[in-house]
């Protein structure tokens, strides 16, 4: 491993811990603060950062390449964990940002591929498989009055009385073109927006084009909740071939909340334990997602919620 002077690099602090991230390619540190631009920091040269990941050795071989060219193969990242000088090669399935699968964060939190938002004083989430339209139906909940708590990833800590609490996570959304057309309200929203706060992926492997951008540069106004965390209320799985809801027995909930589920370093039966008890901690329902603004308006109007 070659010496790590010279290279770019920036500092981002995800709940509570400090994280470096290194590359030869000065797009690949552009792009991290572009996405994760409210977890950066200043780096504090008195301090060392939990964990440092060397994203790309080459200048000419970004890390960012492989997002863009489905051709090009997985990307090898190295890290050093607590200032030990060993570099570690990546070999998890998971995305080194944010690092829940190892220390410090591993065990933290229950990860859910989600979102989840802020209803009249009460955190909902949903969740989906990809293409179930959870981040149209996160846009169309805060154009109707919502608030956001994250999207993407839904992270629950369960506080030491066995109660499930959602973090406060803004990333930036991910608009497909199709969500465009789906949302009459939003396209002019969205192109007003300037280029130099997006980011644009071509679509690749039956994948719509997409672009991130952060909810607060569409809304023009910040979307999220101020508090760090929210005690959770309710769950919800997505299905896009009905409208209105459904209820779930136990075991159905389960199924749904263990295929949902991210590594957050838990075991298999770890992950199962904690998925069972929040089954019994929150409403666990299905909601048809066909007509998304019916969707958001069933959720900011449910009073049992």
């Amino acid at each position: 491993m070659n010496s790590t002077l010279g290279l770019h690099r920036c500092t981002l602090h995800f709940f509570g811990h400090s994280f470096a991230y290194l590359s030869a390619a000065k797009s690949d540190i552009g792009h991290l603060e572009l996405v994760f631009r409210e977890f950066v920091v200043a780096p504090d040269l008195s301090t060392h950062p939990e964990c440092v990941f060397l994203m790309s050795e080459d200048a000419s071989d970004p890390y960012i390449r492989g997002v863009f060219d489905p051709l090009w193969g997985t990307k090898q990242i190295y890290y050093q964990l607590n200032n030990n000088n060993a570099w570690v090669k990546w070999t998890l399935d998971d995305t080194p940002i944010p690092p829940f699968s190892i220390p410090p964060l591993a065990h933290k939190f229950l990860v859910l591929h989600g979102c989840s938002v802020w209803i009249n004083g009460r955190a909902i989430a949903f969740c989906g498989a990809s293409f179930a339209g959870k981040s149209s139906l996160l846009l169309e909940v805060i154009h109707q009055g919502g608030h956001a708590i994250s999207d993407d990833l839904v992270l629950i800590e369960f506080a030491p009385e066995g109660e499930p609490w959602v973090w406060r996570y803004p990333k930036p959304v991910g608009v497909r073109m199709p969500t465009l057309s789906l949302l009459p309200w939003l396209p002019e929203k969205f192109h007003s927006i300037p280029d130099n706060c997006k980011l644009s992926f071509p679509s690749q492997e039956g994948r719509p084009a997409t672009t991130i951008t952060h909810l607060s540069d569409i809304f023009w106004r910040e979307v999220f909740v101020d508090a760090q965390k929210q005690k959770l209320d309710a769950i919800y799985f997505l299905d896009r071939d009905f409208s209105g809801v459904r209820p779930l027995t136990a075991a159905q909930g389960l199924a749904c909340l263990l295929s949902n589920t991210c590594n957050s370093g838990f075991s298999r039966i770890e992950m199962a334990n904690l998925s069972a008890h929040l089954v019994d901690q929150v409403r666990v329902q299905e909601l048809g997602n066909r007509d998304v603004p019916a969707a958001a308006r069933f959720l900011l109007s449910d009073s049992d919620i």
